[in-house]
């Protein structure tokens, strides 16, 4: 349901409206810029969209720098999400919903995700320290330690298993099922490991929520009962 807006800001004029797209240098997406001139931001009710994130405040066009201002809020936030967004509200958490305004997906609705932003400047922190390459060791130097490691494993499995009282044959077989299963394991985990896709490539704090903003202002919930 599309959500009552209250605490609006100062009713906008279609110039008001022009001279703030020009300072921005963007044009706004249409259902967007009707959203400004009928209500210019505010508190929406219900807050919740799509029972997952409570919404604070819809950015105001002028009024005061109050971490609402849709002008001071896209300064801010110039060095943090791609520049072909701006952002157009704040969560209750303190993540920012964004809007794209320039491009081939203008008018899609994306969530920066203020921990994951956090977690990608420590990482940035950790990538300056220097790490030890294998640079004395070739491929097959490490394939042939890899073998000579898990034959040792294998000769320890095996003497193992004939002191518990298997046959020989047993024994052999239950190593031969014991590696395997390792061997599919680190393939699970190599699975495991290939990072999915980011919606935004290159900011992996920016996640998709809507193909618009005229779907994003409609995605809100009548009953937040159950929204955590």
């Amino acid at each position: 349901m599309k959500p009552r807006i209250e605490n609006c800001g100062e009713p906008l004029t279609d110039q008001k409206l022009a001279t703030v797209e020009e300072k921005l240098k963007v044009a706004f997406p249409r259902s967007y810029r009707a959203f400004l001139l009928e209500s210019n931001g505010g508190t929406p009710v219900p807050e919740y969209w799509q029972q997952r994130h409570a919404l604070d405040c819809f950015h105001r066009v002028g009024g005061s720098n109050d971490g609402y201002n849709l002008l001071a809020e896209a300064k801010s936030m110039r060095d943090d999400i791609p520049p072909e967004m701006i952002p157009i509200a704040t969560s209750a958490s303190g993540d920012v919903i964004c809007l794209v305004v320039d491009g081939p997906k203008t008018d899609q609705v994306y969530l920066w995700d203020h921990e994951n932003a956090f977690d990608d400047d420590d990482d940035d922190e950790e990538e300056d320290v220097p790490e030890v390459e294998d640079e004395d060791y070739d491929d097959e130097e490490i394939a042939a330690a890899d073998a000579e490691h898990n034959k040792a494993l294998a000769e320890k499995a095996m003497q193992v298993l004939l002191k518990d009282g298997y046959s020989e044959k047993e024994a052999k077989n239950l190593v031969e099922s014991m590696m395997s299963d390792d061997d599919d394991d680190d393939d699970e985990d190599n699975e495991e490991d290939d990072e999915e896709p980011d919606d935004w490539p290159g900011y992996p704090m920016m996640g998709l929520l809507a193909d618009s903003f005229e779907e994003f202002i409609n995605g809100f919930d009548e009953d937040t009962a159950d929204a955590e």
